[in-house]
């Protein structure tokens, strides 16, 4: 009887040993597995942040152009005003020679 108990108590303790490595094994290679899914978010959000870092910068660079063009309208109309004195000048010059003329 002595000798059942003790195959008994071994193979039962192997058994506990065992189904030990196997959890231990499989919590390890989910924890893996989790740890690389970690991983690879973090890289996605580094991509995307810089994705939309890059698309600020075009947008900033697009915006300056932008207020280029606003200091060269400004500059224009300052031209077309000039312009248009001198228009009516020379629009004034061209009556007083018709006048003269006749």
């Amino acid at each position: 009887m002595e000798t059942a108990v003790l195959v008994a108590l071994v193979t039962g303790a192997f058994s506990v040993l065992g189904t030990w490595l196997m959890t231990r094994a499989e919590t390890k290679k989910a924890q893996r597995a989790n740890d690389e899914k970690e991983n690879n978010a973090a890289i996605q959000r580094a991509v995307e942040k810089t994705e939309l870092n890059d698309r600020l910068k075009s947008i900033e660079t697009k915006l300056d152009e932008h207020n280029g063009y606003g200091a060269k309208f400004v500059e224009l109309a300052g031209q077309y005003s000039d312009i248009e004195k001198k228009l009516v000048a020379m629009s004034k010059d061209i009556e007083y020679l018709r006048k003269g003329a006749s």
